[in-house]
């Protein structure tokens, strides 16, 4: 009984520390935005190979990203990323993006508690007014 005990104690520790780290697979896939006022798409896509492609309006942006912890006790993830190439035009906010290769930036996300198919973006880590949700594209291949 002790050994069996033991063992469920260090299952229990182990899922409480997975619960604060963000396996990458959360957020691998394609992520939908749409504005409100304009009716204007947004496609964010993560691969497992760490790149991140963004399309925005007539905007297409590729960077290479990392996902982390924030520091903060927030549930906010930090995605790190560097510009790998910008192609386009103007995006949904009517800007054209002055980032170009190698540029860093960071912006942090929030998985809704109750809809995991559900985030919200941040560009500051404890910034209160983010903008989405953005919904997971649930395609007939992810269903399966």
């Amino acid at each position: 009984m002790k050994i069996y005990s033991a063992i469920v104690l260090f299952l229990l520790s182990g899922c409480a520390a997975v619960k604060h780290s963000l396996p990458t697979s959360s957020v691998i896939g394609s992520w939908r935005y749409v504005h409100n006022k304009s009716g204007c798409e947004e496609v964010y896509t993560f691969t497992t190979e760490g790149t991140l492609l963004t399309l925005s309006g007539g905007s297409l942006t590729i960077d290479t990203y990392s996902v982390s912890k924030n520091t903060n006790e927030s549930n906010r993830y930090k995605v790190s990323a560097t510009g790998v190439s910008v192609h386009g035009v103007a995006d949904c906010s009517g800007r054209t993006s002055s980032d170009g290769p190698n540029d860093n930036y960071a912006f942090y996300i929030e998985f809704h508690p109750n809809y995991p198919n559900e985030m919200i973006i941040y560009y500051e880590p404890l910034e209160r007014a983010g903008f989405g949700p953005l919904r997971r594209v649930v395609t007939n291949k992810s269903k399966q």
